[in-house]
């Protein structure tokens, strides 16, 4: 694509009312809950599909994951906008028949239920695609649908203890650590994301929708990627490293500095090295033989750090980051969260943006990542109550009538708030 004369632009900067979405014929109904399954249809979401997302009488478990209001959790709040809520109660027939008759007027079907469960509540693949034979239904899990495995529940930490990304995660001389961020989670509804726009695509061309299984351990495995090439390439594990680079000598990494807070560096190749030894007054270490290429300095890494980590101490870390970046080197400020969401950069690329979220005011939230030189998605709702869309659901889409719908609502079939 081209930026040299047409701004990128997030939907912020256009208006509504004339947009034109890729997904905007696309209705998605989603059955997840937690993470990795919202996360997906939020990014369904974001780019123009009608997300209808059914949850039971108490809701989704993520709801009640942090503190919130009337249910929108921060946590909940970060992966549900653009997104209708129905409460139905799944467990009765007449419940089961509301979800079918959403399946006769969707494209995509995508739940995120342990293997064998949505067959159990008679919403399995072979019975949703025998009401409509163009929907891409999607199956997210911890360990895919089939395999020794498959029965097994899973969350996130485990998907990481068992990647082999916690084995690589520490210090060296320490006891390995998880990621603090769901990453699995995360990475596994990017997967499912894009396979489901894939599946779209291939039902234009044969008319027929499919079954998309994506196991979390499969996703986990696969970005592994370098690290998993080095060892299928020479049987060599990957070991911890901290804040440095596991295959580059320091300075690839990050180092303490006088106000306690952290810098990370990047300066291994040659350019960058002798660069970085003339910022830190250290112009020896150039003629070193132990540092003076690549090669060597990875043979002596320790020694390296015992120079560097002294200097370091010499001055703050924003001194530090601002001899870098003049001087060309890659270089930027170990952040806590609030300095990330404060940054300049951040700002700039309108990351956090703000939505009516009535009667509670505008809460901030992050938004899609995608700047076009069109606008490809949009922040059109905020994060749904439990239940808030029901009545307009069976309505405009179902067609029902107030009195179908009143009786389903007397006999808690629906609900227009959570209830349990």
């Amino acid at each position: 694509m081209q930026h040299t004369s047409t701004k990128l632009m997030s939907t912020s900067a256009v208006s509504l009312i004339e947009l034109v979405l890729p997904l905007d014929n696309v209705r998605v109904i989603d059955m997840t809950q937690v993470v990795s399954g919202p996360i997906c249809t939020t990014l369904l979401g974001d780019f123009g599909a009608d997300v209808i997302k059914v949850e039971s009488p108490r809701g989704d478990e993520l709801r009640y994951w942090s503190p919130g209001k009337s249910g929108l959790s921060g946590d909940f709040v970060g992966v549900n906008r653009n997104k209708r809520s129905i409460i139905i109660d799944l467990k009765e027939q007449a419940g089961k028949d509301l979800v079918y008759k959403l399946v006769e007027i969707s494209d995509v079907f995508v739940e995120n239920y342990r293997p064998g469960a949505m067959e159990r509540l008679g919403f399995g693949y072979e019975k949703i695609s025998s009401i409509n034979p163009r929907i891409v239904y999607c199956s997210i899990s911890g360990f895919g649908q089939t395999g020794p495995y498959t029965a097994r529940p899973a969350y996130d930490p485990i998907i990481q203890a068992m990647s082999g990304l916690i084995s690589m995660t520490g210090e060296k001389d320490r006891p390995p650590v998880k990621v603090a961020l769901g990453v699995y989670d995360l990475f596994g509804g990017f997967f499912a994301t894009i396979a489901i726009l894939s599946a779209l695509y291939l039902r234009n061309k044969t008319g027929r929708g499919t079954w998309l299984d994506i196991s979390l351990l499969d996703v986990a495995v696969q970005t592994m990627t370098y690290y998993a090439g080095r060892y299928l390439a020479s049987g060599t594990l990957p070991v911890r490293s901290g804040l440095a680079h596991a295959a580059a000598a320091p300075p690839n990494g990050g180092f303490l500095t006088k106000d306690g807070k952290y810098v990370m560096v990047s300066a291994h190749n040659d350019k960058h090295w002798q660069a970085f030894c003339h910022i830190i007054n250290k112009p020896e270490l150039l003629t070193d033989q132990r540092f003076s290429a690549l090669r060597t300095r990875n043979l002596h890494k320790q020694e390296l750090l015992d120079i560097l980590e002294p200097v370091f101490l010499q001055k703050t870390r924003d001194e530090w980051v601002k001899l870098f970046l003049d001087a060309g080197v890659p270089c930027g400020p170990v952040y806590t969260l609030d300095e990330t969401l404060a940054d300049p950069q951040v700002i700039h690329r309108q990351m956090v943006q703000e939505i009516d979220r009535n009667p509670y005011g505008k809460f901030r939230i992050l938004v899609n990542p995608a700047k076009s030189s069109d606008p490809i998605w949009s922040l059109r709702l905020p994060p749904p109550f439990g239940g808030e869309h029901t009545q307009v659901i069976l309505k405009d889409l179902l067609r029902l009538s107030d009195e179908e719908i009143s009786s389903l609502m007397s006999k808690r079939i629906v609900a227009d708030r959570i209830t349990e």
